[in-house]
């Protein structure tokens, strides 16, 4: 009884994707900012502007040292770089040369 493990309730796993889905979108914000500030946001490809958006990032949480930076920094440029120059969350299917066709089913499933 003493060794029972304890799960984190389905609310407070809610929370925490609603503060990341937020931060994600303060920081997408910010970047898209900064590149327009910059000029670099038409001006670039994809390879040249990630270094740039890796430094804004970095500059963000610095900025805002009171977030809890869970996040990967690298996953998240990924991420962010999909969303400025891609296809957002499709971009790695895109990608990848084994995938020929995309089916989407809603914004939750997508088949490949």
């Amino acid at each position: 009884m003493g060794n029972e493990m304890v799960w984190p309730s389905r609310e407070l796993v809610i929370q925490q994707e609603e503060s990341t889905l937020a931060l994600k979108a303060e920081l997408h914000r910010y970047i898209i900012e900064q590149l327009e500030e910059d000029g670099l946001m038409f001006e670039m490809e994809r390879q040249e502007m990630q270094p740039h958006v890796h430094d804004y990032v970095r500059q963000y949480f610095q900025q805002h040292k009171e977030l809890n930076q869970h996040l990967n920094i690298q996953d998240l440029v990924t991420e962010l770089m999909d969303e400025i120059v891609g296809f957002g969350p499709l971009q790695n299917l895109l990608d990848d040369p084994n995938i020929d066709d995309i089916l989407i089913n809603g914004p939750e499933k997508h088949l490949c």
